[in-house]
């Protein structure tokens, strides 16, 4: 595997850890949860169309997780179902 396959697999490890991380009580999450369930799957990560990338762009991204933030240590923001 080179370093652009290398940097995409991290990438996309990171990005699922966040999204596996996400409380499904959380009253924010839960209008996303079909997204969300979806994106769980690591294997929903693999060859991802454009329709999976806005997706995830448009309905993922910006939900709350319970995930350590990589690299600062700084303790996931809780807004509510905690």
């Amino acid at each position: 595997m080179g370093p652009e396959e290398n940097l995409a697999k991290s990438l996309a490890d990171g990005l699922h850890a966040d999204v596996a991380a996400m409380n499904r009580d959380n009253f924010i999450v839960r209008g996303h949860l079909e997204a969300v369930n979806r994106f769980r799957d690591r294997a929903a990560w693999e060859n991802l169309d454009k329709v999976k990338r806005d997706q995830l762009e448009n309905e993922v991204a910006s939900l709350p997780s319970q995930a350590r933030h990589r690299g600062t240590g700084q303790e996931p923001c809780p807004v509510g179902g905690e």
